[in-house]
């Protein structure tokens, strides 16, 4: 197999027009045995006249005598053309191709052929990779737009040439392995020809084209000035203006304090102070490589990376920094990000903030969270929860809990068939009061007609229960009166016999202290009270003897 040399061209050049290097791209060719410039010609050249040119560049004092071995340097311009074509190897989202100027756009699917003199492009959050016949490919980030002006194929070397229209490609180029190749990408305002190589080319909104080194190394040129770009430098041009000075990237950032899984969104997450960083963009997308991107930001290097929404599921987070003049550092390495948030917290109809109950039993249910078959609920007397009082786990979403005074804090998570437990519900404290103790009850003032009782307050705002029985045990109650005051007068029964009353303390929530120890009264109508009836009928008795008479 013929042995192809490299002829190295590594180019980038920015300002409005291309600047034409003064070296000729070339290929090297070495001799094997029995060719002739003829058949070098036949095989390579567009034109086979041109061996004459071939002839002149080399200096061959004889075109017909080549030695075995001889290298032959070969013009690229002169060298035959097959039109290329790249292949869609990666989708996500709205991408589009147009054919040619003034022809409509249409959608683009995975290992769809994207010919020369197309165009093709990206919609809000989505992504497109077109993969050419040699390897080279081009990443387009989201709303971007890139023309595939020239796909060539001449005797074995490729040359793309492309035109970056606004938006954002990450490029790869492999290095040569045969004759020269060579990739161009334009913009409104610059151009980079490079190859072996992985850069990130930018159009900006500020029109300001940014180029960014991952691997190999390019020489910019603009506004008649020359300079080269090493591995792990960057520089940006404005368009007339000469390129700035290469500047270190930025390294990788690192993020901090990242929980194994985040059971809620939106969640937040903070990186190390860089310095030289102006800000950071950083994604969530669902494969290593960073190409299915679900959700991006760009936000201060000071703040956190906000993530909104996003479903349950694993993600890598990939975060570049960015210095003040627009150009992104080196990518992070994948980080693996874990969201689950199913099932939900429990919604415990917990009292409001700061509500206070009185001591004694309470019980809380709440609807059945979805996905969800047990229950973890805990009581402190703590705002941490470092003093829990009460940590169980339940498998019906009921909780009663007793407790007698002093302020307590409540929350509750719910339990997936396979373990999982989902986040805490909002943290609730509630003020428990001591209990109501019950009324001293004074002893009773039994009158001619009514009967009056009074009593101890027991607390402010609260109302009073009085009952009034004949047994000691409250069996039969006779009276069972409310009033807000500290005392009452009711009938005086119109039995004679032994009463007894009670009265307990209510507060505005219903709480009931226990009753009084029972006070009891006596009924009785006297001596007056025995002998009335008697006299009533002596003198009935008299008044019907007078009659009869």
């Amino acid at each position: 197999m013929r042995r192809l040399g490299i002829g190295l061209f590594v180019l980038l050049t920015f300002g409005p027009l291309f600047a034409q290097s003064t070296q000729d791209p070339v290929i090297e060719i070495r001799i094997a045995r029995g060719e002739t410039l003829g058949s070098i010609a036949r095989t390579y050249l567009a034109n086979p006249g041109d061996w004459r040119e071939v002839a002149r560049i080399n200096r061959l004092a004889d075109p017909n005598v080549l030695t075995p071995g001889q290298v032959l340097v070969i013009p690229v311009r002169l060298l035959k053309e097959a039109p290329g074509e790249a292949v869609v190897t990666f989708v996500k989202g709205t991408a589009e191709v147009r054919a040619g100027e003034g022809a409509p756009w249409t959608p683009l699917a995975l290992g769809a052929k994207v010919p020369e003199r197309s165009a093709v492009r990206t919609g809000e959050a989505s992504s497109l990779e077109i993969t050419f016949e040699n390897g080279d490919s081009c990443f387009l980030r989201p709303r971007t737009t890139l023309g595939l002006s020239s796909l060539q194929k001449r005797g074995g070397s490729f040359f793309h040439q492309l035109f970056l229209q606004m938006g954002k490609v990450v490029t790869r180029v492999r290095k040569a392995t045969g004759a020269e190749s060579r990739f161009e990408i334009r913009t409104p305002s610059a151009q980079c020809a490079a190859r072996g190589t992985e850069f990130r080319t930018s159009v900006g909104e500020d029109g300001m084209s940014r180029l960014e080194i991952l691997e190999g190394g390019v020489s910019v040129e603009a506004a008649a000035k020359r300079v080269d770009v090493a591995e792990g430098y960057g520089t940006a041009v404005k368009p007339g203006e000469a390129p700035l000075p290469p500047r270190p990237l930025l390294p990788a950032p690192v993020a901090t304090s990242v929980e194994p899984v985040y059971k809620s969104v939106p969640f937040g997450l903070l990186f190390e102070r860089m310095s030289g960083a102006a800000g950071l963009v950083a994604a969530l997308s669902t494969d290593a490589d960073g190409k299915s991107e679900v959700f991006f930001s760009r936000f201060a290097a000071e703040n956190a990376f906000r993530v909104i929404d996003v479903p349950d599921g694993l993600y890598f987070l990939h975060a570049r920094a960015v210095d003040e003049i627009g150009l992104e550092g080196f990518p992070s390495k994948p980080l693996e990000i874990r969201v689950r948030t199913r099932p939900r917290p429990p919604a415990i109809p917990i009292p409001a903030e700061g509500s206070a109950k009185r001591a004694g039993t309470m019980t809380f249910s709440w609807p059945g969270a979805e996905g969800a078959d047990r229950y973890h609920v805990q009581l402190a007397e703590d705002a941490g929860f470092s003093r829990l009082a009460f940590d169980e786990i339940l498998s019906q979403p009921v909780w009663t809990i007793t407790r007698y005074a002093g302020p307590v804090f409540l929350r509750a998570a719910s339990i997936a068939p396979d373990g999982f437990e989902s986040a805490w519900s909002p943290v609730f404290r509630v003020d428990i009061s001591p209990p109501l103790a019950p009324p001293a009850l004074d002893k009773p003032d039994v009158g001619k007609k009514d009967v009056f009782l009074s009593w101890k307050e027991s607390g402010q705002g609260l109302i009073y229960r009085v009952q009034i029985s004949s047994r000691p045990n409250f069996e039969v109650v006779i009276h069972d009166l409310i009033t807000r005051g500290l005392g009452l007068s009711f009938p005086k029964p119109n039995a004679r016999g032994l009463y007894y009353a009670r009265v307990q303390a209510v507060d505005f929530q219903g709480a009931e202290s226990p009753f009084s120890e029972p006070v009891s009264f006596r009924i009785s109508r006297g001596w007056a009270g025995f002998f009335t009836p008697c006299l009533l009928f002596l003198i009935l008795e008299g008044l019907v003897y007078l009659l009869l008479l």
